[in-house]
């Protein structure tokens, strides 16, 4: 799902109102397309991971920490997501020191917060074909064919699809579609608070940035620079303009935005606030 669908249907649902016809002719499509299906072969076993809206619902960050958790009893992991804003034709492997305008920034930062192997590819069907040569375990970062299908679903907001609300598909749909739920909150995300000796810039460029700025409330923040999600190189020059014009030493963002931004900008230094997903160990257990 694109940057700029997510952003107006944000903006959509900002102003309230409208679009009953239109998602009731969304929600015919999704339950078409979320109709469960299974993997042509037993091996390797694959898990996907999926969103019930569009962006925010911590499906990535789950599938990060899916991928830690395995990676951390010995399984050989690999994780697939798309390559969100990237010009690749054929799926690719990641490597931490990558350009996120080649691989696209979630890649980068599961490739940086884990040693798992991290593939992208345009369509993940592709990305999974390619990572299931060197895996006994893919998670797949989006909606796939896949032994295991996890939802992670936010309650949070208007339970419609666009324009009315955010939803993929009507929740019906989505909880038929998954052989496991998790309900996702702030709640379910350790935030680990790094210490600030001055005032800084909040700087994001993901869906639904307030949450971060929920998490953050301890923190000297002084202005927040929301972006659309998957920032691209202009979020670099925004944050640079917005430093230059508050005088601030530190710019605080996610994982994922640091992907966009070097160590220091407009002399500011950059400081990634690392966030993980909480997931059940009998959740590990089962997969």
């Amino acid at each position: 799902m694109s940057a700029h669908l997510r952003a107006a249907v944000a903006a959509r649902l900002e102003r309230g109102g409208g679009g009953a016809a239109l998602s009731l002719a969304w929600e015919a499509l999704a339950e078409q397309r979320w109709r469960p299906g299974a993997p042509r072969s037993a091996r390797p076993r694959i898990v996907a991971v999926a969103g019930s809206r569009l962006g925010g619902s911590q499906a990535t960050p789950t599938a990060l920490a899916l991928a830690l958790a395995l990676g951390a009893r010995g399984a050989e992991v690999a994780v697939v997501t798309r390559a969100m804003g990237a010009g690749i034709t054929r799926p690719t492997d990641v490597a931490p020191d990558d350009d996120p305008r080649a691989v696209g920034d979630e890649g980068l930062w599961l490739a940086r917060a884990s040693s798992a192997r991290v593939v992208v590819a345009r369509r993940l069907e592709e990305g999974v074909t390619a990572a299931s040569s060197r895996a006994e375990l893919v998670i797949v970062d989006g909606r796939v064919a896949a032994h295991e299908r996890l939802l992670c679903h936010d309650p949070d907001g208007p339970l419609r699809c666009p324009p009315a609300g955010d939803l993929r598909a009507p929740l019906h749909v989505l909880r038929a579609w998954a052989t496991a739920v998790r309900v996702s909150s702030a709640a379910t995300l350790r935030v680990e608070l790094p210490a600030l000796p001055g005032p800084a810039l909040l700087a994001t460029a993901i869906a639904r940035p307030h949450r971060v700025r929920e998490a953050l409330g301890g923190l000297p923040i002084v202005e927040h620079l929301a972006y659309p999600d998957h920032g691209g190189p202009r979020f670099r020059a925004a944050v640079a303009r917005a430093v230059a014009r508050l005088g601030v030493d530190w710019v605080v963002c996610t994982e994922k935005c640091a992907t966009w931004l070097p160590a220091r900008v407009a002399g500011a230094r950059v400081v990634p606030v690392v966030a993980r997903a909480l997931v059940d160990e009998a959740l590990v257990d089962s997969l």
